[in-house]
């Protein structure tokens, strides 16, 4: 079961240039299962994600990307944005709370902080997070093989995700399910059991 774990839309990212037709018609032609909508510090109504769903013929879910003082993190199993979540432990107890799953997204990513900066973040972050994003499809070979390394070293899981912003990223990098997730609380439940394989189209490896 094809998922994508990590895209953005014009509804909730002013990043993003994909509208939620565009999401619908690029995770049909490229044969996704689900696609897990992660908005930066943003969830969709309720209804909205059941009216896209009905409309997409396949399964929309639901998850975020929050921004954290100490990096991103994408989050699965919260209702909303809760007050206060910016800080990573509270975030971390919101989630423990509502039995979600948090993954450390991009964590080698450099925009204008310095490797050590960035270091330093990764390293306060990792103990109150369940994995990393070690396949980023927005990120260089050389940024994921740095992320992967450290999931490995630390014996963390990891995921991938495109990080979509535009419709042709959408389904590079997904996560191939072994069961079926029919909702936030089995995508959950299989995350933890870790019943899934990554896959990145870009390269033909999984």
């Amino acid at each position: 079961m094809l998922i994508e774990m990590h895209v953005h839309t014009v509804r909730g990212s002013v990043c993003s240039k994909i509208t939620p037709e565009e999401l619908v018609r690029e995770a049909r032609s490229k044969g996704l299962s689900a696609v897990c909508i992660t908005e930066h510090d943003f969830m969709w109504e309720k209804w909205s994600v059941e009216a896209l769903t009905e409309q997409a013929g396949l399964r929309i879910l639901q998850g975020m990307e929050v921004t954290t003082n100490l990096g991103h993190v994408l989050v699965y199993g919260l209702p909303q944005y809760l007050p206060g979540i910016f800080d990573l432990r509270r975030l971390h107890q919101m989630v423990r709370e509502h039995c979600g799953y948090m993954v450390l997204a991009h964590p080698f990513r450099i925009h204008w902080e310095g490797h050590h900066s960035i270091s330093r973040r990764v390293k306060a972050a990792l103990p109150l997070v369940d994995g990393v994003e070690i396949v980023n499809g927005s990120d260089t070979k050389e940024e994921n093989q740095a992320a992967y390394e450290l999931a490995t070293r630390l014996g963390l899981p990891g995921i991938a995700g495109s990080d979509a912003h535009t419709r042709w990223q959408l389904g590079t990098c997904v996560l191939d399910f072994h069961h079926l997730v029919d909702g936030e609380t089995t995508l959950v439940r299989e995350l933890k059991a870790g019943r899934y394989r990554i896959v990145d189209r870009r390269t033909g490896t999984a």
